[in-house]
C-alpha cells in the first residue's frame, strides 16, 4: 500500500484497539496531527509505512518497487 486514506487509518486503529492518545505517544506527535491524518489520510508511502508499524506493532515489510530519492 503506497498511501493510507483517513477511513482506512481509522479502521486500522479500531481493529488494533489503538487510541489517538496511544498512537500520538508511539509516534511522538501531537494528538492534533493524528486527528488531522485520520481526516485527510497519508499520501507519503514512507510515512504511511511508519504509521502502520506503530499501529500494528509489526513491520509491514519492504516497499513494492524501487525508491527514488530526490
Amino acid at each position: 500500500m503506497l498511501y493510507l486514506t483517513g477511513q482506512t487509518l481509522c479502521r486500522l486503529m479500531r481493529r488494533h484497539q489503538v487510541t489517538i492518545r496511544c498512537l500520538a505517544q508511539r509516534l511522538d506527535l501531537p494528538m492534533k496531527r493524528v486527528r488531522r491524518r485520520r481526516q485527510e489520510g497519508i499520501a507519503d508511502c514512507h510515512v504511511a509505512r511508519d504509521w502502520i508499524e506503530a499501529i500494528t506493532g509489526q513491520d509491514p515489510g519492504r516497499l513494492h518497487g524501487p525508491v527514488h530519492l530526490q
